[in-house]
């Protein structure tokens, strides 16, 4: 699992490289109101938004887990002392 997860994140900087080096200028017009911007800049907030998603994520997880286990923990404590 860990090697699927490093040569995804190596696949992913390897384009993002690629496609910083090779940035064009893009413009996006919002009711006569132009912005313009590079190529790079672009990429750099997807991945950021991808860090950010995938750090949430784990801290959804963690939290669920840590819940689980109280659960599980206090179900087993109480089945020991007998109070099915």
């Amino acid at each position: 699992m860990f090697s699927t997860i490093t040569s995804q994140f190596i696949f992913l900087l390897i384009i993002s490289g690629w496609a910083i080096k090779n940035s064009r200028p893009v413009s996006f017009t919002f009711n006569d109101f132009i912005i313009t911007t590079s190529t790079s800049i672009l990429i750099i907030g997807v991945l950021i938004i991808i860090l950010i998603t995938l750090f949430l994520q784990r801290v959804i997880f963690f939290i669920k887990q840590t819940a689980l286990k109280y659960k599980i923990k206090k179900e087993r404590i109480s089945y020991e002392k007998g109070y099915n």
